[in-house]
């Protein structure tokens, strides 16, 4: 028989996953006063995957204007307009300041906690919610919900019983970092209940490559270059950053923000997936080839790697050499035209070969989630069922690197919190 746990005749609101957005949910909601505020998250502890953010230093928000910050999602980030305006990086920021951690910003509007500690972060968000009264249980697992025949939101069904509730936030984050707890529980919960789920892929994830050049270039960094990512020949996507040679393939700003568009399919890879990199994108081939002219000119008994290394890291100018047959020992003087028009076309489309579809095992995000056509950008509800609300990494909504997600897992947290405690206030006596 079904346990029925009975909480109080308080209206309740129940919160799904301790994460940023699940605690920040609960806060805002506890703040309100006049509910109880519970969470229950299916791990023994909160915010495991918080405190893997930044390396460990945790890049919490960042402080670009909110037009700038919705740039930096991909597809759905208007959705998000709403939720910034409702509490943007200031709003955190203040927030952060009344638990006594500052935040201060660093290149390109990057906020890191003034410690650059995860943890502490983490613990600021507990001691909020613990002073505003919010119970966090442990160990709880949830599997579904329960509503009424009007559609209402009414219970949270766990692996132990059934929870009544008058509001429910699903905060359970998506698939990325799997080892962290997240699996993906808040899509089928959704699904079940009529509501869309965009497929799922690995977003701000390293990519693995064939091992060509792989052993000389690990660790060799590229900057500020152009990846463009073809499928069966034709040009998909195009990203621009630094990149990463490492020991299993390339990494860096310019590989995680293509990684979700390269496909799931297993079956095409490596024959139909192909990176194509300029490592010199700020330069047309014409003008680059004058550039080498005039600089073999000036010293041609220099040899070719002496004259050209100013334009490119070493290892790799000599790794696009070896893939032309080019001697670098040659002296500028014997390097012909076809020689030289070889290796343009080669720094300007290096050709780097995926392997396989990036892993959720190293994604940063989960690309896809719960439609956005499905839930209310103004609070945050589901469209399908009143008094369900949805937050954070569930959510169809992945951006860039640069703390941009996790602004986002805050202000669709905060709106979702306030939006559930009023639904329930104005609810109470109904």
């Amino acid at each position: 028989m079904t346990k029925i746990v009975a909480l109080s005749q308080s209206p309740h609101i129940v919160i799904v996953g301790a994460g940023p957005s699940g605690l920040i949910a609960a806060i805002a909601a506890a703040q309100r006063g006049g509910t109880r505020v519970t969470i229950l998250e299916k791990n023994s502890d909160a915010g495991r995957k918080l405190l893997l953010t930044g390396q460990g230093r945790c890049n919490v928000t960042n402080f670009s204007p909110n037009p700038d910050i919705i740039a930096h999602f991909f597809d759905t980030g208007k959705f998000l307009y709403k939720s910034l305006h409702h509490f943007d990086a200031e709003a955190l920021r203040t927030f952060f300041a009344s638990q006594n951690l500052r935040l201060v910003e660093q290149e390109r509007g990057r906020a890191f906690p003034e410690t650059q500690k995860a943890k502490d972060v983490l613990a600021a968000l507990l001691s909020a919610a613990v002073a505003t009264g919010v119970e966090i249980r442990y160990n709880t697992s949830v599997t579904d919900i329960k509503c009424d025949e009007f559609g209402r939101l009414k219970a949270i069904i766990t692996a132990d019983g059934t929870v009544t509730a008058d509001a429910c936030i699903i905060a359970v984050g998506g698939c990325s970092y799997p080892r962290t707890g997240s699996s993906g529980d808040g899509y089928a919960i959704a699904e079940r209940h009529g509501h869309r789920i965009v497929p799922t892929c690995a977003g701000l994830a390293p990519i693995h490559t064939t091992v060509e050049d792989i052993f000389e270039l690990q660790g060799v960094s590229v900057r500020d270059i152009r990846l463009t990512l073809k499928m069966a020949g034709h040009k998909s996507h195009t990203c621009e950053g630094d990149l990463l040679f490492t020991h299993f393939g390339i990494t860096g700003p310019a590989v995680l923000r293509i990684s979700r568009f390269l496909p799931q399919d297993e079956t095409m890879y490596p024959d139909s997936i192909q990176l194509s990199l300029d490592s010199l994108p700020k330069y047309a081939h014409d003008i680059l080839d004058r550039m080498w002219i005039s600089d073999i000119s000036k010293a041609p008994n220099a040899s070719l790697k002496q004259t050209l290394k100013k334009y490119l890291p070493t290892a790799f100018l000599l790794a696009a050499m070896r893939r032309c047959a080019i001697n670098p020992a040659t002296p500028g003087r014997e390097w012909t035209k076809a020689h030289r028009v070889n290796l343009l076309n080669t720094v300007k489309a290096y050709q780097i070969t995926p392997i396989k579809p990036p892993l959720f095992e190293m994604a940063m995000v989960t690309a896809g989630g719960v439609d956005t056509k499905d839930i209310d950008p103004k609070t945050m509800q589901s469209k399908k069922i009143r008094g369900l609300y949805f937050a954070g990494e569930v959510i169809d909504v992945d951006g860039d690197t640069g703390g941009y997600n996790l602004q986002a897992a805050f202000s669709t947290g905060h709106l979702a919190g306030q939006s559930a405690h009023d639904y329930v206030i104005a609810n109470s006596n109904l």
